[in-house]
């Protein structure tokens, strides 16, 4: 076949001429080859490079010779003047900033070569701009960005070409297919897909990033991360940057994503090619991780983390199996009448070597490149079949819908992989069924600053095909329809002229669907949108900013709308379905809002003069009322955040309130229902301001549904109304809830009981108040809270946190709380089993037992709180503030115990991490437990130790007698001994000269100016207050401290106080320890009784 090459003004001329309505169709004038020299310099092509890699050259070296690379951008100024010379010759324009590449009009393509997470911004901004656009693979950092590229190509007209370049490799993928397309191999069974696994690294240390580097702008839309790079004795080098940035799920999906992009893209062209589905049903199976994982997001940051190795399927219909793995390269595509392998070395089977005798049809292979002229192979055969599809403005042969069609199989992988479970996927949807968070992981947030620029001018791009056009003669002037489609229908478009009215109240009428629109749209004056079930939009704009608008109407009853709504002046929004997301709803001046039915929204935020209402089943992620703005809210649920500014106007009558509400002072907040209390009292106000810490006020609404606020939680209450109306009567009938409810239950009013069982689910923010709720299986969406009710956490899930308050009692005995928990206000905690995955807050009057189970995060005890750990495990990070009192006689504690000024900590027992500190002002007795190392005794601090066998530097310490402490002043030595509970301990007295006043973790640190103090035992059993003699008294102690952990001294039990220390007693009353003293001494008891108050076990 003939090399056939198109210059720059026959490519010029055919993608205007078409628009100017030439129906001539293009032929080549002339057969010559595309590494022809003599072409004039206004002949070539013009081609901007984004992302000037080791990708990005290798691209243009091949595409060379079709094309001028004239302009390139990059944020590492040392790679962007190394492209140009290799390039251009250092003849291209260079740019820091991509967008001003965008905003040239000499242009006929664009290649983006950026890394994973900065294909999408650009790509679309790009199309937006009117131009075409060779982008690397994989296309997507996730589903949901595939999604908006393939509406923003289908509505601009504008040819993508992915750089999966095995697509125009001939004799190798290209046959494999059509062996496919011709029945060579008969119905497929099974593929078996090999890519190799991502490689490890050692921990890569953070460093400056170079000079040359924008390390910010090249984060983009990730989140902010420092800058790792490392460069090991071999010469090997890890970074998070460069290359190596395809091993960080941060930035790219690992092996999944890279030479998956290319096996799983064959895989899917061969069923697609066999007339078989191409959409799985489930991806699952095993991945191995370079670091440990939590709901999907590794737990170090500081080496690669995408799967090391991996054996995934994908379920299609037909029980059809797509298996990949990581050990091999290539791909196996098994028939029920024979197999074929192929990869980028070799094309094998049974069915290859039988085209010898019974070869492939003349045009089998032409057949499945759709047709298309098939010039040289590979990469540049790639190139030229982008250019070919550029001037016939047809689909390539990599577009985009087919890609994202393997490329979302391939972000499915991950997710299972990331989450270690099989992940159901509904294609027509292209939503993941039956797990809200691996659907959540189908996009990520972008950081702020970097959100994808949809707003660009359609006149922009429309003269930029203009500009082209005037170049040549007789293409000078373009008329609307091919402005509109060449000059690319983009996100300014204002649609007045389709559709029928409605009644005559408009004058357009859209329906999307069926109608095929732009996904960015302004609908102006006049004009009626009704977004369906089905439906998909980028966002829409209701009026226009200008608020000249008049008559306009968006009716939302389903599908979905990513990028938010804007109502402008004159027009009225109806969100009865449907689904919002990212920016949510923002009404503006003179507009009207009505969120109800099961609409979902992210944000609704309600500027100056625009009225909001919300009810039904309604979800709103997050609500802002501004100043001058009226909202009502009477919905299902108003999510965490929401704010009422001074000057606004909100009344909530009925939902579920989520936390971090705030009710400015000057806003003007109305509640209305009943049950309203403060602290579990009565409240008969007509106004409620939160002002001590310790406030929590309760209530129901009129539609049933309780609410918790509390200063604790973080909510602000300022001069909020209260309007009391008659409330249904409560059924005391109990709750099982057992299966999804189609009307969730909100939460439980006093008297209710609920129990969760497997199969269950509660709504996010589920609220009691005095009611008793039990969670043996099941799931609890976002969070509980208990205000002066009982919870019980047996199994199941909670998804964040819970919290307790206004006498509210908890029992975890086994299941999962994911985040975080709290009590307060006398509140109390019984944990016994399962596990918290976050930190822990004791507030003031909370009080926390655990005698098993786990909190792994970090535990904060404030002031005024009662913490006792008697079993179980705390995290690290445990922190005893000010006034808090603390008592631990078992289970382990993490490193980074930190005992604040006015805390009271005493510790019998027990195992305490690295980097126990007692800060100034403290005050702990240590009479137990084993202490890994690293205790330090800050200034002003005071550590009493309890026990026997007292040394320093191995010799006895002077003075010390029962009943009798001795205070340490010496420093520098090593101070030892046995202390009550049997436990050895040694501490080294260093104090600050020595270490610089900087004392390093896993050092004891031991103040001159801390106060230690020693305590002898007697040892006697029985002798509870250690005066050395067993007597009436201590039977008081006893007496006193039964139900608690044991404050006891000389108790060979401890644990709780009961009828063993009892029988200790009376075995030994009237025993004297051996050398004492006649006259009778007491200890004072106060150095424990400050950290040990009555605290009864609940059953």
């Amino acid at each position: 076949m003939p090399n056939q090459q198109p210059s720059r003004r026959d490519f010029v001329r055919t993608t205007t001429g078409i628009a100017v309505g030439t129906s001539v169709p293009y032929f080549f004038s002339q057969q010559r080859t595309l590494a022809n020299e003599t072409q004039s310099k206004n002949d070539r092509l013009k081609v901007a490079l984004i992302g000037a890699g080791g990708m990005g050259m290798g691209n243009m070296d091949s595409a060379r010779d079709m094309c001028d690379v004239v302009a390139i951008a990059d944020v590492d100024s040392g790679r962007l003047n190394h492209a140009n010379q290799r390039l251009s010759g250092g003849k291209a324009d260079t740019y820091a900033d991509y967008r001003e590449i965008l905003q040239r009009d000499d242009l006929d393509a664009i290649h983006i070569a950026t890394p994973d997470h900065w294909h999408t911004k650009p790509l679309i901004e790009a199309l937006l701009a009117g131009h075409d656009v060779y982008c690397e693979k994989p296309l997507t950092l996730t589903i949901d960005e595939g999604k908006l590229i393939r509406k923003v190509v289908k509505e601009t007209g504008r040819v993508v070409q992915v750089g999966t370049q095995q697509r125009s490799t001939y004799d190798l993928f290209v046959k494999a297919i059509a062996l496919v397309a011709e029945g060579r191999i008969g119905k497929i069974k099974s593929i078996d897909v090999a890519i190799g696994g991502a490689p490890k690294s050692p921990s890569i240390p953070v460093v400056d990033a170079p000079g040359t580097l924008d390390w910010d702008r090249w984060l983009g839309p990730a989140p902010l991360a420092e800058y790792r790079h490392l460069r090991d004795e071999e010469g090997h080098t890890f970074t998070n940057c460069l290359y190596e940035f395809r091993w960080w799920y941060e930035y790219s999906g690992g092996k999944l994503t890279d030479w998956g992009a290319h096996h799983v893209d064959i895989a899917t062209w061969a069923l697609e090619a066999n007339g078989q589905a191409t959409a799985p049903l489930s991806v699952g199976g095993e991945a191995s991780h370079p670091v440990p994982f939590e709901n999907g997001v590794p737990t170090e940051i500081d080496r690669y983390n995408t799967a090391t190795s991996f054996n995934l399927k994908a379920v299609y219909p037909g029980d059809i199996e797509m298996t990949i793995r990581n050990d091999g390269n290539g791909i196996t595509i098994e028939g029920d009448e024979g197999r074929i392998f192929v990869n980028r070395g070799r094309l094998t089977g049974k069915p290859v070597e039988d085209l010898a005798e019974n070869p492939l049809p003349e045009d089998a292979v032409s057949k499945v490149y759709k047709g298309m002229p098939m010039d040289f192979n590979e990469r540049k055969a790639h190139w030229a079949n982008f250019f070919h599809c550029c001037r016939e403005r047809q689909d390539p042969i990599s577009d985009v819908h087919t890609h994202m069609k393997m490329l979302n199989v391939c972000h499915l992988a991950g997710i299972s992989a990331r989450l270690g479970r099989t992940v159901n996927w509904d294609a027509q949807t292209e939503q993941i069924t039956g797990d809200e968070q691996a659907n959540s992981m189908l996009a990520r947030p972008y950081r702020e600053g970097y959100a994808i620029e949809m707003r660009q001018s359609g006149g922009q791009a429309g003269a930029r095909d203009q500009n082209r056009a005037a170049r040549l003669p007789g293409t000078s002037e373009m008329n609307s329809a091919s402005v509109s489609r060449f000059g690319v229908a983009v996100a300014s478009v204002v649609i007045s002229c389709l559709g029928a009215p409605a009644s005559g109240q408009f004058d357009t009428v859209i329906n999307v669907p069926p109608e095929l629109v732009s996904p960015f749209l302004e609908i102006g004056s006049s004009t009626q949108l009704n977004v369906a079930e089905g439906g998909q939009l980028a966002y829409v704009d209701a009026g226009t900013p200008d608020g000249v608008s008049a008559n306009v109407e968006l009716n939302m009853t389903g599908g979905l709308i990513t990028h938010g709504v804007r109502a402008y002046s004159g027009s009225v929004v109806n969100i009865t379905g449907g689904e919002l997301r990212q920016a949510g709803v923002t009404a503006h001046s003179g507009s009207v809002v009505n969120v109800s039915g099961d609409a979902w929204s992210v944000d609704l935020q309600a500027e100056h003069g625009a009225v909001v209402d919300i009810t039904g089943d309604a979800y709103v992620g997050r609500l802002t009322a501004e100043s001058g703005s009226d909202v009502r809210v009477n919905g299902l649920y108003l999510g965490v955040g929401s704010t009422a500014r001074s000057g606004s106007s909100v009344t909530i009558s009925g939902g579920t309130l989520g936390g971090l509400f705030t009710a400015e002072a000057g806003s003007r907040v109305e509640l209305v229902g009943n049950e309203f209390r403060v602290n579990g009292a009565e409240y008969a106000g007509a106004t409620i301001s939160l002002v001590s810490e310790q406030d929590v006020f309760s209530g129901t609404l009129s539609d049933g549904s309780p609410f918790v606020f509390s200063v604790y939680a973080l909510d602000v209450i300022n001069g909020v109304t209260l309007t009391r109306m008659e409330l249904p009567s409560v059924d005391p009938t109990p709750i099982v809830v057992d299966q999804i409810l189609p009307p969730p239950i909100r939460g439980l009013r006093a008297g209710q009981t609920l129990t969760l069982r497997a199969g269950g689910r509660l709504p996010d923010g589920f609220t009691a108040v005095g009611a008793t709720v039990a969670i043996e299986g099941g799931e609890v969406g976002y969070a509980v809270e208990v205000s002066g009710g009982d919870l019980q956490l047996a199994g199941g899930v909670i998804g964040n946190w819970f919290s307790a308050t206004a006498g509210g009692q908890v029992r975890v005995s086994g299941g999962t709380v994911g985040l975080g928990a709290s009590v307060s206000s006398g509140a109390r905690l019984l944990l016994t089993g399962g596990e918290v995955g976050g930190g822990f807050t004791a507030f003031d009057g909370g009080v926390v037992e655990v005698l098993g189970g786990a909190l792994r995060g970090g535990f904060s005890a404030r002031a005024g709180s009662l913490v006792s750990i008697a079993g179980g495990t705390v995290g690290d990070g445990f922190e005893a503030e000010g006034g808090s009192r603390v008592l631990i006689s078992g289970g382990e504690v993490g490193a980074g115990f930190g005992a604040a000024r006015g805390s009271a900590v005493s510790i019998s027992g027990g195992v305490i991490g690295t980097g126990f500190e007692a800060q100034r002002g403290s005050s702990v007795v240590l009479s137990g437990g084993k202490y890994v190392e690293g205790f330090r005794a800050e200034r002003g601090s005071s550590v009493n130790l309890v026990g026997q066998e007292f040394r320093l530097d191995g010799a006895p310490i002077e003075g010390l007698g029962i009943g009798r402490p001795v205070v340490v002043t010496s420093r520098g030595g090593r101070l030892t001994g046995v202390l009550a509970d049997g436990s050895s301990f040694g501490f080294d007295l260093t104090p600050e000269d020595v270490l610089n006043n900087k004392p390093p973790v896993g050092f004891d640190f031991f103040s001159v100016d801390s106060h230690i103090a020693l305590t002898l035992i007697s040892g006697l059993p029985g002798d509870y207050n250690n005066d050395g003699r067993v007597t009436a008294a201590d039977y008081t102690l006893w007496q006193d401290s039964v139900g608690q952990i044991s404050p006891l001294l000389n108790d060979p039990h401890g644990g709780v106080v009961g009828d063993p220390q009892l029988d200790v007693w009376r075995a030994n009353y009237g025993a004297v320890a051996e050398g004492l003293v006649p006259e009778p001494r007491a200890l004072a008891f106060a150095l424990l009784a400050s950290c040990m108050v009555p605290l009864r076990r609940t059953s």
